[in-house]
């Protein structure tokens, strides 16, 4: 847990800096996993005011739904108990978070401000996906899927075949000082639901703690245990990933351009991009810019990932090998 109290927050490794200040008593939400660190003498470059005005959001039984509602200079973001309004005209946002100190009150005022820090990003260029960051052998890609389609299993594969992760589930897209594409970490720690923990090898699985949740506990491991994870890294494509329990082995795609920036606009937020805003333009781009660079395929992955890890690695790397080669 993350106790938030009025200062200057450096997040990701991409450079944003958010000034936060709460109106009323400290604030305890679950951004222990992500990137923060106390900078209290940087100047930042956007504002988050986080203020005690929602109601207690009941009993949650699954992760709810946000709903968009558009304003005269912004948009707000509604979720049960709470809210967050993201200005259009300045870098700005004010979360508006539960009365209560519950794991559900958390839970919402964490969502609330992971669409504040994704509205910062945007601010400063950057796009934050729901996607994992991993390096297979010699190449480097984003994986995107939707939640219980194993971003996380793949990870934990990834690490077990001596592969290296950025992250798991939240990424940061932007431009480092060279101009190059990177993906860089916005959630800290790697974190598994129990179905992949069986992949880990012996020695990182003793070090996993369990984090429990309004909704589902999980399985932490700490970034500081594990020599094999990275801060930033180039993605030179971007995997589409599904899960077909029925299926033992993998089916491979490949995805034009159009397909594959229409696919990450999607895997972010789409807010960003859609209306009017001085953020748009510039997340446009270097969204297109990435689509054409990179190669995008679209993975229906069966049940060998869990009983086979290396071995469908292995194969999918040689898969994407032969579709390069053959110009597909």
């Amino acid at each position: 847990m993350l106790l938030l109290r009025d200062g200057v927050w450096d997040f990701g490794v991409l450079g944003d800096q958010v000034r936060l200040r709460v109106e009323g008593p400290p604030v305890s939400v679950s951004l222990g996993r992500m990137v923060f660190t106390p900078a209290l003498d940087v100047h930042a470059q956007y504002d988050i005011v986080l203020r005690t005005t929602g109601r207690a959001p009941g009993r949650l039984s699954r992760v709810p739904r946000p709903r968009y509602r558009p304003e005269r200079e912004g948009d707000r973001i509604l979720l049960p108990g709470g809210s967050v309004w993201l200005s259009r005209k300045s870098p700005q946002a004010e979360v508006h978070h539960p009365r209560t100190d519950s794991s559900q009150g958390r839970f919402v005022t964490t969502m609330l401000m992971e669409f504040a820090l994704a509205h910062a990003a945007a601010w400063n260029g950057h796009y934050v996906v729901h996607a994992a960051a991993v390096e297979m052998g010699a190449r480097r890609w984003l994986v995107s899927a939707p939640s219980r389609h194993g971003k996380s299993t793949l990870a934990a594969a990834v690490l077990a075949c001596g592969g290296r992760l950025v992250s798991d589930d939240s990424v940061v897209i932007g431009r480092d000082t060279e101009g190059r594409i990177v993906a860089g970490a916005l959630r800290k720690d790697l974190s598994l639901r129990r179905g992949s923990l069986e992949l880990l090898p012996d020695a990182l699985r003793r070090k996993l703690c369990l984090c429990p949740s309004a909704l589902e506990s999980r399985w932490v491991l700490a970034r500081e245990h594990c020599d094999r994870f990275l801060l930033v890294s180039a993605p030179e494509g971007g995997l589409v990933w599904r899960r077909d329990r029925r299926r033992r082995r993998f089916v491979l795609e490949r995805l034009n351009q159009a397909e594959t920036m229409a696919h990450w606009i999607g895997a972010g937020s789409p807010l960003f991009v859609s209306r009017p805003s001085p953020v748009r333009g510039p997340l446009l781009e270097l969204l297109a810019e990435f689509a054409g660079r990179s190669v995008g395929l679209r993975v229906t992955m069966g049940r060998g990932l869990l009983e086979r890890p290396c071995e469908v690695l292995c194969d999918l790397d040689r898969a994407f090998a032969k579709l390069s080669c053959m110009g597909v």
